[in-house]
């Protein structure tokens, strides 16, 4: 019994879902038909265009006559294009070309550079300097024995440069054959040669060639620039006929800075 009453039920409520999706399908269909029809009607498209009048033969090679001069235009401004992009590669090109030969000549030149500043290295090494740096060597090795004697002697000499007094003609003659005056002489030859290298712009090869020379007579510049500093400033300014320092002074400071610029040890 209970059976029975249940399934027209269920047959009753799928006939009304059936029913109401037919009533969704015709109100989708009206919507998808009448909606835009009545859009198109408002924008007139159902209605004939005007059709346009035929232009006379004067109207038609102007309006050809402007395409035809458009088109030329357009090709202009691509060739004027095209022209330009040419000249642009030929300029990077001719910067280039001379990029790479200012790069040749600086290696060049740098290579010319670096080999006079050895050939200087050599020459410090020829018997030329041989004299120079054996009695340099002797007169280290006095100073370190007896410092203050030899300090005072070069001080004494020193005077003697500072105030350009020395002596009269035969006096300066005795001078210069005593063994301090060698001394004086060589070892102003020898701090001057390593002045003028200091000066170089030299590179990392050229520093490692003159490293250990300097290094080796390093102390012992340094302790001589120091007497001349000391014999300087003992002296009256209105004494001194040599109102500056000369140029190898402050050599140590200058050879200093090229060989920490290499990593070069000095000490």
């Amino acid at each position: 019994m209970n059976k029975s009453k249940v399934i027209p039920l269920v047959n009753t409520s799928m006939y009304v879902l059936l029913f109401i999706v037919f009533i969704i399908v015709i109100t989708g269909a009206i919507w998808t038909t009448i909606i835009p029809y009545d859009t198109a009607n408002q924008h007139n498209i159902f209605h004939p265009l005007p059709t346009c009048p035929n232009p006379s033969p004067v109207e038609f090679w102007i309006g050809y006559s402007g395409i035809i001069l458009t088109f030329l235009s357009i090709i202009f401004v691509i060739i004027t294009l095209g022209v330009q992009i040419h000249q642009v590669g030929i300029q990077r090109k001719s910067i280039k070309d001379v990029s790479d030969s200012n790069i040749k000549n600086f290696e060049i030149a740098q290579s010319n550079y670096d080999a006079h500043v050895l050939k200087l290295i050599e020459y410090f090494l020829s018997p030329e300097m041989g004299c120079c740096r054996q009695r340099c060597w002797l007169l280290r090795q006095e100073a370190m024995k007896e410092g203050s004697r030899v300090y005072a002697e070069m001080s004494s000499i020193f005077k003697m440069q500072i105030t350009d007094d020395w002596g009269s003609r035969d006096e300066y003659a005795r001078l210069q054959q005593t063994e301090l005056f060698k001394d004086y002489a060589e070892f102003t030859k020898l701090i001057r040669f390593f002045d003028m290298m200091s000066r170089y712009n030299i590179s990392e090869q050229s520093a490692i060639a003159i490293h250990f020379y300097y290094a080796w007579w390093r102390s012992f510049f340094k302790s001589m620039t120091d007497c001349f500093k000391k014999t300087f400033q003992n002296i009256d300014s209105n004494e001194r006929h040599l109102s500056f320092m000369p140029d190898w002074h402050d050599v140590v400071e200058r050879m200093d800075l090229v060989m920490h610029k290499y990593n070069l040890p000095i000490s």
